[in-house]
């Protein structure tokens, strides 16, 4: 609720969505943000102009509640525990991934000051949560976004 409620954020988010996802390799397919069918055109100006926080926390909250499992990465907040953080979480969503899962972010929690410590407290965990992902099988194939090719990202020395 209260990143959606920022307008800054909204502008920021709007810049990245886009209607065709096979046109751009950067950014965010409209319909992997909610939009379908025609409104995935106006994707864009609605998420800048339209504060829609309480209704995506409420969609969230329901996610979180419903879904199959969650999982919290925490851990002290310095540049070697991210990157620790983050070599965890890379090994973590190749087997999920192979084992046939889905993984889907809730950041939310982890960005805003206040939710993170609230999180905190509910997981009990001693060191804060660095990451919040929800985990499950999918009922249908998940929304595509685009890749770039891999020379596009690959520097060979």
């Amino acid at each position: 609720m209260q990143l959606m409620g920022d307008a800054n954020y909204r502008r920021n988010i709007s810049a990245w969505l886009h209607a065709h996802a096979a046109s751009h390799v950067d950014g965010l397919p409209a319909q992997a943000f909610g939009f379908d069918g025609k409104l995935v055109t106006i994707a864009p100006w609605a998420t800048r102009v339209i504060d829609i926080g309480k209704i995506r926390a409420a969609h969230d909250k329901n996610l979180c509640l419903e879904a199959p499992g969650l999982i919290a990465l925490c851990s002290e907040d310095s540049v070697a525990q991210h990157v620790a953080v983050g070599e965890l979480l890379e090994r973590m969503l190749l087997v999920l991934t192979e084992e046939g899962l889905h993984t889907s972010y809730f950041n939310m929690p982890v960005q805003v000051p206040a939710l993170r410590r609230q999180l905190q407290q509910i997981l009990g965990a001693a060191l804060p949560p660095q990451l919040l992902l929800r985990v499950g099988y999918s009922l249908s194939e998940p929304i595509q976004t685009a890749r770039r090719p891999l020379e596009d990202v690959i520097m060979r020395v």
